[in-house]
Order: structure tokens, then C-alpha cells, then sequence
């Protein structure tokens, strides 16, 4: 039986080990970065505005958290074992995390945007 299980193992590995590789460089990754480099500063800035868009809900969403979790504060007979507040606390965070990651794609557009513009200046000026 651990043999059977063994040979088993050994040959879905030979199988699928060399898919998942070949799925790591496939290029459907590389046509996807290509294609980031040919965005324009508009393309960038309007990923920013959008992103702005999702902050401004994303942060009403936490409001409306905390809220909740200041309201099983202030009356803990609500949830006295604090399983619900714990959970708002954890939903919270992981709203917070999304939060900053999206903050910082708005930085990096709004970065990129201005690089861009920047060096079509630069190359105005040279012509």
C-alpha cells in the first residue's frame, strides 16, 4: 500500500511539477508588463482616480467598522463572549491592509504619470 501510494505521488509530480514551471513563465506575464509600459500618463492617471474612488468607499467601510466595534464596546451584555467585535476588529484590518496596498498603487500611477510627463517635456525642449 506505501508503495503504491509512493509511486503514486512520484508520477502526479512528473506530471504536474513541469506544468506548474512552465505556468511561472508563461507569456502571458510578459505581455502583461509589456503592455504596463505602453500606458500612457492618461492611462495612469485615470488607474489613480479610480483607485481614489475606492479608497474614499473603502474608507467608509472602516468607518461604519468602527463604529460597529465602538458600539460592542461601549455595551458589552451585546456580545459578551467579544466574538463579534473580535471578528468586526479582524474584517477591519484586513480593510486597512487593502487600504494601504491601494494607496500605494495611487502613488505609483500618480508617479508614473508624472515621470511621463516629465520626460515629454524634456524631449520638447531638446526638439
Amino acid at each position: 500500500m506505501k508503495t503504491l501510494t509512493l509511486c503514486l505521488s512520484l508520477v502526479i509530480g512528473l506530471v504536474v511539477g513541469p506544468s506548474i514551471a512552465l505556468a511561472a513563465s508563461s507569456p502571458y506575464h510578459v505581455e502583461k508588463h509589456q503592455a504596463m509600459d505602453a500606458w500612457s500618463a492618461e492611462n495612469h492617471v485615470e488607474k489613480a482616480r479610480a483607485a481614489k474612488e475606492k479608497v474614499e468607499n473603502l474608507e467608509a467601510k472602516i468607518d461604519e467598522l468602527q463604529s460597529k466595534i465602538d458600539k460592542f464596546s461601549q455595551k458589552p451584555y451585546l456580545d459578551t463572549k467579544g466574538f463579534k467585535r473580535q471578528g468586526l476588529r479582524l474584517w477591519k484590518g484586513k480593510l486597512v491592509n487593502e487600504l494601504r496596498q491601494i494607496v500605494d498603487k495611487i502613488v505609483w500611477h500618480e508617479q508614473q504619470a508624472h515621470d511621463m510627463l516629465a520626460s515629454q517635456g524634456d524631449n520638447q525642449e531638446d526638439s
